[in-house]
């Protein structure tokens, strides 16, 4: 589970810096930034 968490951890951490910028966007700016990828 480790190795296979270490190979994913990137792409997971990319995601989820995805998601939390777009929800400091929509709560900042008060609009959907699904242009933004």
């Amino acid at each position: 589970p480790f190795i296979l968490w270490k190979s994913l951890s990137p792409i997971l951490l990319r995601l989820l810096s995805i998601c939390v910028f777009e929800i400091k966007l929509k709560k900042f700016y008060k609009f959907p930034v699904y242009f933004i990828n």
